[in-house]
């Protein structure tokens, strides 16, 4: 999380048509405000994945809490 305020300054550093992607444990709570970023066609350039769902982290999560 302590790096989405740096979403505007790293696109301003690729070219235009570059995307940068943030990859989250469960992309649902990153939200719009989170990345900082109003310009609608700036936005499009930011993909957001997430691994919630996934099989091996959801195994390791249930050993941490069990």
């Amino acid at each position: 999380m302590p790096s989405l305020p740096l979403m505007p300054p790293l696109l301003r550093q690729v070219p235009a048509p570059a995307k940068i992607a943030v990859l989250t444990y469960d992309s649902s709570r990153c939200d719009e405000d989170l990345l900082g970023v109003d310009d609608l066609d700036t936005r499009t350039r930011i993909v957001i994945g997430g691994i919630e769902g996934g099989k091996f982290w959801h195994d390791e999560l249930r050993q941490v809490l069990a």
